[in-house]
């Protein structure tokens, strides 16, 4: 049996050491709801014991019902749904609800197909004893059925599980599968954008990998799992291969812009260095969108950027890493504090210039800017030619006129 009920009572006993009801509040709030995708997230689910539905995801409060067994469809679930009690929002007849069922009292159908990425040897039956009839080599198969909860996890991702799939020369026949290699291959048609990634010749990681820099990628295929995702690519030579993580969503354009101010011109999105492209008028072919859904996890918004061809070649620009649009005059005098100061090639703390710092001394700023989180910069000639400088109050002191 895959079912563990004992983690519930481990769970329940955990929480009331951590102080009963409001822990149990605390534990279940805000869930993570992702929307189907494929067996990421299912979008329905049988329910196979009567289960408690709720307005809000708060096992603290009364529930408004029970469900008797039966199929719902999901509107989203926390993605930890396979390995662990987490929440999912379904459709009712009350509107949009709330359940949180144990993963072993719930079951979803098995894929119409899967992609095998490796040798697979099939059996005859499902026994332990079985003895291999033949091997399958890594291609998309027929699955026509699957053991009981096939898709819980009981113990770790590679736990094997069984599927009965189609041949066209044995009949139906068992194979055992890692659950974590259990995906499904869907079309897409979209292009992204790598300032670098790893491609791999199947949908998950192995040694020697092809390294890919600073390229539009044209993705024609998602392979799904339960528990992550893989794009299957066009490397440009000709070949497929596949890639653990989304790229930057890119929108082909052709357009002119005007710079009416300096900004640094980076030969890949978000790298280092690059070069002081001064004001000019640049024809933008790609532009990105960070504030967009479609980029890799973990990366943050950065505003848009522009893939742009100047007069100092092509690069990508973006308006935050440059000279900003209301620089102020300032009419005085900054005295650098001891120990001196670092050199930012613009007003952005990820802008920092490979220099020595700027001695103590004092002498007149060209001007200044505040930003958005507070902070004053100084913009000033120096030996390292126009840079900025990051005030700091407790040591530095600006004399007015």
């Amino acid at each position: 049996m895959k079912h563990k009920p004992w983690l519930s009572l481990a769970a329940g006993c955990l929480l009331l050491l951590m102080g009963g009801r409001a822990a149990l509040a605390a534990y279940e709030a805000e869930p993570q709801i992702l929307p189907p995708n494929g067996l990421r997230i299912p979008a329905a689910v049988e329910l196979l014991k009567p289960t408690p539905f709720y307005d809000a995801a708060d096992l603290t409060s009364k529930p408004l019902g029970t469900l008797s067994p039966q199929q719902v469809d999901i509107v989203g679930a926390e993605a930890t749904w396979s390995s662990g009690r987490s929440w999912y929002k379904i459709h009712t007849w009350l509107g949009d609800k709330w359940i949180s069922p144990e993963p072993w009292t719930v079951q979803i159908a098995p894929p119409k197909t899967i992609l095998l990425t490796g040798d697979t040897p099939l059996y005859p039956k499902r026994t332990a004893s079985a003895v291999p009839t033949a091997s399958l080599s890594a291609q998309e198969v027929e699955v026509v059925g699957a053991e009981k909860q096939w898709h819980y996890m009981d113990s770790h991702p590679y736990e094997e599980t069984w599927l009965q799939i189609r041949t066209s020369w044995l009949g139906d026949q068992w194979i055992k599968v890692p659950l974590a290699d259990i995906g499904t291959v869907q079309p897409v048609d979209r292009k992204w954008y790598y300032p670098g990634v790893q491609a791999f010749i199947r949908p998950k990681p192995h040694r020697f990998p092809d390294i890919i820099e600073n390229r539009t990628l044209h993705v024609t295929g998602e392979f799904t799992t339960i528990f992550d995702m893989a794009f299957r690519i066009d490397n440009g030579k000709g070949q497929e291969e596949w890639v653990l993580q989304k790229g930057y969503g890119l929108q082909e354009t052709a357009e002119r812009m005007v710079l009416r101010r300096s900004v640094l011109l980076l030969e890949r999105l978000g790298g280092m260095g690059g070069v002081r492209l001064e004001p000019q008028a640049v024809q933008v072919f790609e532009k990105i969108d960070t504030n967009g859904p479609e980029r890799p996890e973990y990366t943050g918004s950065t505003g848009v950027w522009y893939h742009v061809r100047s007069d100092q070649g092509e690069g990508w620009i973006n308006e935050k890493y440059g000279d900003p649009e209301n620089i102020q005059s300032a009419r005085g005098k900054l005295k650098i504090g001891a120990g001196g100061t670092a050199l930012y090639r613009y007003p952005n703390p990820d802008l920092l210039l490979n220099v020595d710092r700027l001695g103590a001394q004092t002498f007149s700023p060209a001007g200044y800017w505040d930003d958005g989180e507070g902070r004053r910069w100084y913009q000033a000639d120096t030996y390292a030619g126009t840079a900025w400088i990051l005030f700091r109050p407790e040591v530095d002191v600006f004399q007015p006129e």
